[in-house]
């Protein structure tokens, strides 16, 4: 009952988000950019971070946070400033708008290449091959999930570094997955001819922090934080500092605002006051980005590790800080725990949807076969009824004794068939046939005996 409240609240929230966005998107047609436009969607703004509150599933809690907490709010304030994925000339279609708006997908558009020789990895001007929506890679990883999700029942046989493993690539997989089902929904509601930019890229083949997080992992948020962040700070401190320490200080600044957004995630999944882990994770990983960045403007080229070294360098790396500090705050408060219950929840009413739908069918074949055995005993009754009078009579009780052995015969294999039925069915089956047999020896006994006589 529990579950079905929890879907409820959750169907809810939606449909307010759905309502409030209908608010922005008719307000913006009246009111200018700027300012004033901006205020006119802070009330939605507010309201977005209040909405995810009732909810205490993982698997819902968490893609409604950053859905609409993050990405919503933070592509309100762009559009606010006509920028961003929602300002368009002309202004976006009602449905299109509410599904960038709403959900982690940005429309692919033509990318021009860039003068800056050292781009940050939030600006990278290639374009990125679309491997996040393609659907071998992603049923394989979907398989994989499944069996790191299925080892989780043998935890206790485990070594914990192990376990931890496990951890990483699940929170890979799982965001991965979870955000690529959202596009092809997206994509089938649409029409398949609406391109969507891609949201992952394979980061575990990342060569440096640089690839890793501007190249290859969860690019909505990349493009996000570029645009909110990255690009306003730079351009206010280019002037004052100069083109290298405008661009460091803004690169730590987008991973400072990046880790408080997933602060503030935690906050909503445990209802626990932070500890700062997942900030700190950040924090390094903003220095050590912006120290990457300064080398190569020094080296400019001169010195490059191989990809087979730097690859699993920049990957190890990851995986270490992320055990360190990114994860704990989940261990702590037993989110993992409480994930792992809702796959065991989801397995569970799969299971008892598909005995729903599978024991009827056993049932009426149960039925069947129960009918094709009654019909000789039916038969049996009509001839012991019949007189005894005339010698005429007891031939034909005769041809009707050959007959009973014959449809014995049939319902024998009959029963061999039904045997194939599952379950309770069978059991059943089985002893209806049976009885059905013993009934019939003794009745052909009985027509054989008066025939004589």
């Amino acid at each position: 009952m529990e579950d079905y409240e929890e879907l409820k609240t959750f169907i809810k929230i939606w449909f307010l988000a759905i309502s409030s966005l209908c608010y922005c998107y008719l307000i913006s047609t009246r009111i200018s950019n700027g300012i004033t436009r901006l205020l006119s969607f802070l009330p939605v703004i507010i309201f977005f971070f209040i909405l995810p509150l009732p909810l205490s599933s993982i698997h819902l809690a968490g893609p409604t946070i950053f859905y609409l907490i993050w990405l919503g709010n933070f592509k309100l304030i762009l559009f606010a400033f006509n920028r961003g994925p929602l300002a368009s000339t002309p202004p976006l279609r009602f449905i299109i708008f509410m599904s960038i708006a709403l959900l982690p997908i940005n429309p692919k558009k033509t990318v021009t290449k860039t003068s800056d020789p050292h781009p940050y990895p939030y600006s990278y001007p290639d374009p990125l091959p679309d491997s996040s929506h393609n659907p071998i890679s992603l049923a394989l990883k979907a398989l994989i999930l499944a069996i790191i999700i299925h080892c989780y029942q043998y935890k206790n046989n485990l070594h914990e570094y192990i376990i931890l493993g496990f951890y990483c690539i699940h929170v890979y997989l799982g965001v991965e997955l979870i955000l690529a089902i959202t596009a092809y929904s997206v994509k089938l509601f649409l029409g398949l001819g609406f391109e969507i930019e891609p949201q992952f890229n394979e980061p575990y083949l990342a060569t440096s922090l640089q690839d890793f997080w501007g190249r290859r992992w969860n690019l909505m948020v990349t493009s996000i934080l570029r645009q909110t962040v990255y690009d306003p700070i730079r351009v206010l401190l280019l002037p004052i500092l100069g083109n290298v320490k405008s661009r460091l200080i803004a690169i730590f600044m987008t991973f400072v605002v990046s880790g408080l957004m997933h602060e503030l995630i935690y906050f909503y999944l445990t209802r626990v006051w932070p500890t700062w882990e997942v900030t700190w994770f950040f924090v390094l990983h903003g220095v050590c980005t912006a120290i990457e960045v300064a080398v190569k403007k020094v080296v400019s080229g001169r010195f490059l590790l191989h990809r087979a070294v730097s690859g699993p360098i920049t990957v190890a790396f990851v995986a270490v800080t992320g055990v360190w500090l990114f994860l704990p705050q989940i261990l702590r408060n037993g989110v993992d725990i409480k994930a792992i219950n809702e796959y065991s929840i989801l397995v569970n009413f799969l299971r008892s949807k598909w005995n729903v739908v599978i024991f009827p069918l056993q049932t009426n074949a149960g039925i069947t076969a129960e009918k094709s055995v009654q019909e000789p005993i039916a038969k049996t009754s009509t001839v012991n009824n019949a007189s005894d009078s005339q010698p005429e009579i007891a031939a034909e009780k005769m041809i009707a004794r050959r007959t009973l052995l014959q449809n014995r015969d049939e319902t024998i294999a009959d029963g061999k068939r039904v045997k194939v039925l599952s379950g309770k069915s069978s059991l059943r089956t089985d002893k209806i046939v049976g009885t059905a047999i013993e009934q019939a020896k003794k009745d052909a006994k009985c027509s054989l005996l008066q025939a004589i006589m």
